[in-house]
Parts: C-alpha cells; sequence; structure tokens
C-alpha cells in the first residue's frame, strides 16, 4: 500500500535522503558510512534502502494527508485532541500551528 502511495504521490528518495539514512544507520552500527555504502553498492541493496526511505515518506505523507473521522463519518478536530486543558500543545503532538 505504501508503494502504491510512493508512486500514487510522486514521492523521490534523493541523495541527500540516502547520505543522512546511511550515516544514522552507520552510527548505530559503529561504522564510517562511506564503509557501509561500499557494503551495501556491493550487495545491491542501496536501492532497496531508497524504497524504505518513500515508503517511510509515504507514511508521512499519510498521516499529515489522513482525515480523522468518528465512527459517524464526521471529521473530528485532530488539534483538539492533542491540545492540553490550558489550550496547549500535548507533548509529543507533531500538530503545529498553519498546518493544514
Amino acid at each position: 500500500a505504501l508503494r502504491a502511495v510512493v508512486i500514487a504521490e510522486g514521492i523521490e528518495t534523493s541523495d541527500d535522503d540516502l547520505d543522512e539514512e546511511l550515516a544514522k544507520i552507520a552510527e548505530g552500527a559503529g561504522e564510517k558510512p562511506e564503509k557501509l555504502r561500499k557494503q551495501l553498492e556491493a550487495n545491491g541493496a542501496i536501492p532497496i534502502v531508497k524504497l524504505d526511505l518513500a515508503k517511510a515518506k509515504a507514511l508521512e505523507w499519510l498521516i499529515d494527508n489522513a482525515e480523522v473521522v468518528d465512527e459517524e463519518g464526521k471529521p473530528v478536530d485532530v488539534a483538539a485532541l492533542t491540545a492540553a486543558p490550558d489550550g496547549e500543545e500535548l507533548e509529543g503532538s507533531e500538530e503545529s500551528e498553519g498546518d493544514d
């Protein structure tokens, strides 16, 4: 399903996106990004990493563009669900003002 969103929305993974992801993976594995890239290239795995990145972007797109509805199909104000009683956003909420 995420691949379908990647195709439908024309989501692409840039070389910068790939470099950032390889740096994160390399850091977690205690390796240098260049060494990791060479290993992935030798194994033909770079396209798999790029596809995983594109699917992650597709998931972000779905989250950003999803319309939340209640059991009756009526739209739900997500901002109201993530707001603290004093009107401030709850910790961990990724909603920000102006995002529509």
